[in-house]
């Protein structure tokens, strides 16, 4: 059975998104707060494309990104006993993905913790050294000759507010990021190397094709003899794919990068994420930012096997076919039937006191201060994937960071007036002090991010629309052939259906 998502948390996001969206239009078209607010959306899916053709939303490295959200319960002996599949949570960032604005800064003014391979000696190195040398800073990885060296990365800030259960339900949260890659068409040569950073460590991946698996996830890599099945600590040496905890702390917006040295070497003794900065180097500190970083390689040329032309296919098959989700990944539809993994919805974690409140109030919303969150090393997924490119070489242009910082609301509740505010502001606040590092590039489709090497002014190769008729069909893509300009992209599933 597929991991479908869980239909009380995706209530809960769908319940979110209609109040942030109503509130922001009401703060928008008043003149005391539209400065505030103004190019603030609210979004459920990134566009962070290392490279786009200007004045379209496609290019030859396009990636979607999500941030997604689940809840598992555990025995008294620590082992997981129940969990909620993953949700997508809703993201607020300043620009459309459309526009994409971002500051681009050298790389060496961007810094993220590293680690072993075991999760110990964690240590800051900026991006610049990380990526010229990959394969001594991923040994696990198997890299053999990789110039990944980045000199520029552009940079952007985002909030999402997670749903956390009760501290008392005997629930806990995890978040993940995951990615739809458009531009890889084979497993064995990625458009885009993948680095996935937070609080407490900095782990590699290689792009796998959307056409193939869909939505990729990403999770932090620990290599150790601990078998998380059974507990053993002998077990085979592994390279294991661990989820993100989330828990909530006590500070709001203002607050965020004032913990204590003792409240942050407490959470470290607990094996939890510290306060620390994670990005530019302007930056204030934080507990809860998480980094997917995508930086663009070069693509082998081989001989097309998949088709002939722009139109029509060289095999006798027909095409795969592909669930189109959205015609525009700004927009929701309405969602799905979904099943329950949890085995009921009264029992996933909510605050009695949440709910004694939404009983008061009709069933509309609970509003509250969002919190931020303490994010942390969670519980293991799967065992890692081996690289496939052992000596990928990076093109030239930027690499592209997106930081989602992750505020939490107690379950049932939506963020309040005042929390949406100070999260517009935090995300301008952030971009103001990052632009002062580099370049302010405020749209994809400006001359500046041509120059900048974000965009680019070159019709789109065939090879690039070879790789974009497996991902969104030919139909589309003869289209793109013919008319360069587009709004909006589908937003797919990726996975063909009978």
């Amino acid at each position: 059975m597929p991991n479908l998502p869980d239909p009380v948390h995706t209530a809960l996001m769908v319940q979110q998104r209609n109040e942030l969206v109503h509130m922001l239009s009401a703060f928008k078209l008043d003149s005391s707060t539209h400065d505030i607010v103004n190019l603030v959306e609210v979004l459920s899916t990134m566009w962070c494309d290392p490279s786009r053709a200007k004045d379209s939303c496609f290019g030859d490295k396009i990636i979607d990104v999500r941030l997604e959200k689940r809840m598992l319960q555990r025995d008294e002996e620590g082992n997981k006993i129940n969990e909620t599949a993953w949700t997508m949570c809703q993201i607020i960032q300043m620009g459309s993905n459309y526009d994409d604005p971002r500051a681009v800064v050298p790389a060496d003014q961007f810094e993220l913790v590293v680690a072993d391979d075991d999760g110990e000696n964690k240590r800051m190195v900026n991006l610049k050294e990380l990526t010229a040398q990959a394969k001594e800073f991923f040994p696990s990885e198997g890299f053999e000759e990789p110039k990944l060296e980045v000199d520029k990365v552009a940079v952007a800030f985002r909030v999402a507010f997670v749903p956390l259960p009760s501290a008392d339900s005997g629930w806990e949260a995890e978040i993940r990021y995951v990615a739809y890659g458009y531009n890889t068409d084979r497993q064995e040569d990625p458009a885009n190397v993948i680095l996935f950073a937070d609080t407490m460590n900095t782990s590699a991946f290689q792009e796998q094709p959307g056409c193939q698996v869909g939505f990729q996830s990403f999770y932090s890599k620990l290599t150790t003899t601990n078998d998380p099945e059974t507990g053993a600590t002998d077990a085979p040496l592994k390279t294991r794919c661990f989820a993100t905890a989330v828990e909530a702390t006590d500070r709001e917006f203002e607050d965020i990068g004032t913990e204590k040295v003792s409240m942050s070497a407490a959470a470290a003794a607990d094996g939890k994420g510290t306060q620390v900065r994670t990005g530019p180097i302007c930056i204030p500190p934080s507990s809860s930012s998480a980094w997917h970083i995508a930086i663009g390689i070069a693509k082998e040329e081989p001989a097309p096997v998949y088709r002939s032309g722009l139109g029509g296919f060289s095999s006798n098959a027909a095409p795969p076919q592909y669930t189109n989700l959205s015609a525009n990944a700004d927009d929701d539809q309405p969602p799905p039937e979904f099943r329950s993994l949890s085995g009921g919805n009264e029992d996933q974690g909510f605050d009695p006191t949440v709910q004694a409140a939404m009983a008061r109030s009709g069933g509309k919303a609970v509003f509250v201060a969002g919190k931020e969150g303490r994010i942390g090393l969670g519980t293991f997924v799967e065992d890692a994937k081996p690289l496939p490119k052992k000596s990928p070489v990076a093109t030239s242009g930027p690499a592209i960071a997106t930081c989602i910082n992750i505020m939490t609301v107690p379950m049932g509740t939506v963020p309040d007036k005042k929390t949406l505010l100070e999260a517009c502001k935090f995300i301008k606040a952030r971009h103001k002090q990052t632009v002062k590092l580099g370049t302010d590039v405020a749209s994809r489709h400006s001359d500046a991010s041509v120059e900048a090497g974000l965009s680019t002014t070159a019709p789109l190769s065939k090879r690039t629309l070879d790789c974009l008729e497996k991902t969104i069909g030919s139909d589309a893509v003869k289209g793109l052939a013919k008319r360069n300009i587009s709004k909006g992209r589908p937003l797919i599933s990726g996975m063909p259906v009978a």
